[in-house]
């Protein structure tokens, strides 16, 4: 007689992602990358070549000079708003490249 099990796949892509470090580092930079596009805008992303979390910094990696002297005046509203999306108190420290 087969068993059925009554998980959602959701439920179950959250245990297997919870349970894996570089699937979750993964998830979160696609997240990452989702919220910087939403909150900054086209003309910013524009110029946004890569981005990186680990250990609670967020590395920006901008083809723009200028851009970056403009963004590192306002990391902490970027920290705000990042985190807003993806948590409390997850993004503490922001490195622009």
């Amino acid at each position: 007689m087969k068993t059925y099990n009554d998980r959602s796949i959701k439920e179950v892509l959250g245990d297997f992602v919870g349970g894996h470090k570089r699937i979750q580092r993964g998830v979160r930079n696609v997240e990452l990358r989702k919220i910087w596009r939403k909150q900054m805008g086209e003309m910013i992303d524009r110029y946004t070549t890569n981005i990186k979390f680990y250990d609670g910094t967020v590395t920006i990696y901008l083809s723009s000079a200028p851009l970056r002297q403009e963004l590192s005046l306002s990391t902490k509203r970027i920290i705000d708003v990042l985190n807003e999306g993806l948590g409390p108190d997850i993004v503490r420290k922001i490195v622009l490249r």
